[in-house]
């Protein structure tokens, strides 16, 4: 019975996706007669702010999410030398003896992953950026998409000095927390001593989404395909029972993780958070 009403919210939620702007704000109740000269005039056009992000700005005028931890103590500096790296290589100039530093990109699966490769290509150039939604390939490996999440440090450090990319993503994989340490840091937030050789320093980035917009997404796009795609409920159930399979690193039901109980808590447990099935839908 739970499943059969998770069924018909997301019936709803898709049913509202297909509405035309002008109904989406009536729906809403976003109406023209509240007097707001701001609200009148984008009356019944662009209700989710998609055009602010067309050009490149944050649609909400909120400030930092206080849930986010403190920013790491040396992020700026990273980033400052990312900044000066990427402007040296597009400009047809060597990186000189710096340090490379390399934007890893923790693509959580539906939560804007594709839109930052793409604006990552457009503003650094095709050549610095791997060609498969910034996945890059892994050595003497014909696949496309090299499972980056599953590289020890050494190959990542072995691939920055065969390429000039300057953005590896990984989509399927948990995070590895050993690449932290390619950072200057460690998980509990102590400092490592960086050498002067020629391992990358690692400018860690995400995207994060509404979970529950997210794993939509997810089962809109990985889940209605088909004439006879399986209703919310059953989809779900599937994947989960696709779990025991999934091995890092292999091509296997990777695209299960999705449906995870607390996903994004076992991405970046570095995959050590175990899987538990409530006991009932109550929990």
């Amino acid at each position: 019975e739970p499943d059969l009403r998770i069924d018909s919210v997301v019936a709803f939620l898709i049913n509202l996706a297909e509405l035309p702007p002008q109904q989406l704000w009536d729906t809403f109740g976003m109406g023209n007669n509240d007097g707001r000269n701001d609200v009148n005039s984008m009356y019944g056009k662009d209700p989710f702010s998609l055009q602010e992000l067309e050009k490149g700005k944050c649609p909400s005028g909120l400030s930092t999410a206080e849930w986010l931890p403190p920013r790491p103590w040396n992020s700026e500096e990273i980033s400052s030398k990312f900044q000066s790296r990427a402007e040296e290589l597009k400009a047809g100039r060597g990186a000189g003896k710096d340090k490379p530093v390399l934007i890893w990109y923790e693509h959580i699966s539906k939560a804007g992953g594709t839109t930052f490769c793409g604006l990552s290509k457009t503003n650094l150039g095709q050549s610095l950026v791997p060609r498969y939604f910034c996945m890059p390939k892994r050595l003497n490996s014909n696949d496309a998409d090299g499972r980056v999440g599953s590289w020890t440090n050494e190959e990542l450090i072995g691939y920055t000095k065969r390429e000039k990319h300057v953005l590896v993503a990984n989509e399927w994989d948990p995070f590895d927390l050993d690449k932290l340490h390619l950072s200057g840091r460690t998980l509990d937030g102590k400092t490592l001593r960086l050498t002067q050789d020629t391992d990358p320093l690692l400018l860690f980035v995400t995207t994060l989404r509404d979970p529950l917009d997210r794993l939509l997404s997810a089962y809109l796009f990985f889940g209605r395909i088909g004439e006879t795609p399986p209703e919310f409920g059953l989809w779900i159930k599937r994947n989960l029972g696709r779990l025991g399979r999934y091995k890092v690193g292999e091509k296997g039901p990777f695209r299960c993780n999705v449906a995870r109980y607390n996903a994004i808590v076992w991405r970046f447990s570095g995959g050590d958070l175990q899987h538990k099935v409530p006991v009932s839908s109550g929990q």
